[in-house]
């Protein structure tokens, strides 16, 4: 699924995701908006959570996608430790 997830994703595109197949909610994320004129709102970083597991989400900004930074359980701690270390550890919590 990864794989097809356009980048960068628009804080609506999350709000599509959280009804795809297998996925239970997004329970955290970082938006920030877009560094373009009239940019929409867009995600650096999230938690998804499956039918089976927890999954920290990552931009890849020089890849232009974005990449598994950790499954299981570990996987809220290292996604809030890489907010963190990128400067958006007070952002890091509920997109609502």
């Amino acid at each position: 699924m990864l794989d097809s997830l356009p980048y960068p994703l628009t804080k609506s595109d999350l709000g599509r995701i959280r009804h795809f197949d297998g996925i239970e909610g997004i329970p955290a994320g970082v938006t920030t908006w877009g560094e373009e004129p009239g940019a929409d709102i867009i995600a650096r970083a999230f938690v998804l959570e499956t039918t089976d597991t927890h999954v920290a989400v990552v931009e890849d900004p020089d890849a232009g996608a974005y990449r598994v930074l950790e499954r299981g359980d570990g996987a809220f701690e290292v996604y809030r430790d890489w907010c963190d270390e990128h400067g958006y550890g007070d952002d890091a919590g509920d997109l609502s």
